[in-house]
């Protein structure tokens, strides 16, 4: 049985290209653990989270496409203390601000 699961592992979110956007992915963690790596599909997507995960907690995804067009599709890789991963991903249309 896994022991961190997330209400959504993907989701479609249109974003403008005038500022950084945050993405929340809410998940359970049914044991204490914490995030040993994240690795990111590219140099524009980060994350903020919680030292220790236990319980309800939250994964910050930060996408950055300041001044970009068009479509994207980002994704982060995280892994587990207890060897578990999960991927989270998001995509749709960035907004081209006036």
């Amino acid at each position: 049985m896994k022991q961190v699961v997330f209400e959504q592992i993907a989701k479609v979110v249109n974003i403008t290209n005038d500022k950084p956007h945050v993405e929340k992915f809410k998940g359970i963690a049914r044991i204490p653990l914490s995030i040993t790596k994240i690795i990111t599909s590219c140099g524009c997507t980060g994350a903020n989270y919680p030292p220790t995960l236990e319980g309800d907690f939250e994964v910050d995804m930060l996408v950055n496409k300041t001044g970009s067009s068009g479509f994207y599709s980002v994704s982060l890789e995280l892994v587990f203390s207890n060897g578990e991963r999960q991927m989270l991903s998001l995509g749709g249309e960035i907004i081209k601000t006036e």
